[in-house]
């Protein structure tokens, strides 16, 4: 086994060490892997992206094979082991969750199962533990210079964990019954024309009880947007800017893979922009999906509310595959511009 693993390439062996945490949590607890949002469970379907970028930024790490000093071994191995532990105790239902829930409510986050935004904060705790192992990892296995080319996975679990402690801390206001962080809401709202405009190019009984600009002038009410009239029944389907969680996570890591880029500023802000504009898009796709599932198949409104977490472990694959476009895409287009800038003679 030993001979094994020093024939493996020093990517390899990160990225195996550094999936060791999330594969725990989906052994104890694979009900929690839904993509994005939590409800009465956690929502760890974001640590597989956590991976995905971890690999497309080891692609640009130098090709070798690690050096085992006895050093190096002793603090791989006290990080794997307290990685482990950490996350088998932590997983939901276990021991270490009553004391992170018990500390959220101590800091005033809402803790209390079955409590709206109740999983955030153990949520976000996940996120920013996953963060410092990785960081951590590199560092013992590489230098510290290696956590500045692990950027982008680094920033996707920082920006989820802020956004989940928004949601823990801020989201929900129960005096007022509503969401807080007004400036916020019109994003949400901002979904609603497409959503409505492919229902009429479907024929769809799907309408915006807040049409035009309305919706960006209300703030974080009315919370109802859309009214569907389905075949078996009417629904009402409420957009609320916390489920655009998602969008703003992938717009990060569009702006942070745009930044990389060793191109001219104008096109950092193009491409920038174009996957600001493709993880809009998927929302919209969500969006309606949920919607068209009301109208054709729903028999009741409990079963929108079930649909829309299942399509949650859905999104993941196709959230990759856009994203894998989307480089793939800027690949060719520079490999085509470079191709077309004639060599200088003097």
């Amino acid at each position: 086994m030993t001979k094994r693993l020093r024939q493996l390439s020093s990517k390899d062996v990160f990225l195996a060490l550094a999936a060791l945490p999330v594969l725990v949590l989906l052994a104890i607890a694979p009900e929690t892997f839904a993509l994005f949002w939590p409800d009465d469970i956690p929502a760890l379907g974001g640590l597989f992206f956590v991976l995905f970028l971890l690999g497309f930024d080891l692609l640009g790490f130098p090709k070798g094979k690690l050096e085992w000093t006895r050093r190096r071994k002793i603090l791989a191995a006290v990080t794997v082991v307290v990685g482990f532990f950490y996350f088998a105790a932590a997983a939901p239902g276990q021991s270490l969750t009553s004391v992170i829930y018990s500390v959220g409510r101590t800091a005033g986050a809402r803790g209390d199962v079955g409590h709206p935004n109740s999983e955030s904060f153990l949520t976000a705790t996940y996120f920013a533990a996953f963060a410092v192992y990785l960081a951590v990892l590199a560092v013992v296995l590489f230098n510290k210079n290696t956590i500045r080319r692990m950027i982008t996975p680094l920033a996707y679990s920082m920006g989820a964990m802020i956004f989940y402690l928004v949601d823990a801390f801020l989201s929900f206001d129960e005096r007022t019954d509503s969401f807080s962080l007004p400036f916020l809401q019109p994003l949400a709202k901002s979904i609603a024309p497409a959503v409505v405009f492919l229902a009429k190019l479907f024929g769809l009984r799907i309408y915006d009880l807040y049409g035009g600009l309305t919706p960006l002038i209300l703030g974080p009410r009315p919370l109802v947007l859309l009214m569907i009239i389905g075949k078996y029944m009417t629904c009402e389907l409420c957009l609320y800017w916390p489920s655009l969680v998602g969008t703003l996570m992938f717009s990060l890591i569009m702006i942070i893979v745009a930044a990389r880029l060793q191109v001219q500023w104008e096109r950092k802000l193009l491409y920038a922009a174009l996957g600001i504009v493709s993880a809009v898009i998927v929302e919209v796709i969500r969006t309606f999906s949920i919607a068209y599932y009301a109208y054709a198949y729903a028999m009741t409104c409990n079963e929108v509310n079930e649909f829309e977490k299942t399509i949650g472990l859905f999104l993941l694959p196709f959230f990759v595959l856009v994203f894998v476009v989307f480089v793939a895409s800027i690949i060719r287009i520079e490999g085509w511009l470079a191709s077309r800038q004639k060599p200088r003679h003097r």
